[in-house]
């Protein structure tokens, strides 16, 4: 993994550098996905990866591109007020892959907060976003990862 793998991914989910992201109104900043929207490839692959005990089936659906990556955080974020994420550690998977591994809190309308561990695992070519997935599992994103 390249330093320029990292700062990319860092520069592209967590713009403010701070560890805490609150996830919608990442999604909604149009400035920022409009800024950054030439390091993703078009065909960009998005996926949520269902936990292996879980079924989440209206995450099984295909995202593509920037737009498919907004599309699929609006579809999850439907249950919740907002979902903060903190990323804990970056871990180097190899090949341009970069594993995200948080943890994070989702509020519901109703005040109710519910943690829950999540990961990214993010594909780079040539300086390019090409795919990236979603997870609720720890040891699945590194299985995948190849961990």
């Amino acid at each position: 993994m390249s330093q320029e793998d990292v700062e990319l991914v860092i520069t592209l989910f967590t713009e403010a550098r701070s560890p805490e992201i609150e996830m919608g109104a990442l999604m909604r900043d149009e400035a920022h996905w409009e800024r950054h929207r030439d390091r993703f490839s078009e065909d960009l692959e998005v996926s949520f990866q269902n936990p292996s005990d879980a079924d989440l089936g209206v995450m099984e659906q295909e995202f593509r591109g920037v737009d498919g990556l907004r599309k699929g955080w609006r579809v999850w974020m439907l249950p919740w007020e907002e979902f903060r994420v903190t990323v804990n550690e970056v871990v180097d998977a190899g090949n341009g892959t970069v594993l995200v591994l948080g943890s994070a809190v989702g509020k519901t309308g109703a005040g109710a907060e519910v943690p829950q561990e999540v990961a990214s695992l993010t594909r780079i070519e040539d300086g390019t976003v090409v795919a990236v997935g979603y997870y609720l599992d720890h040891d699945q994103a590194r299985h995948d990862a190849g961990l």
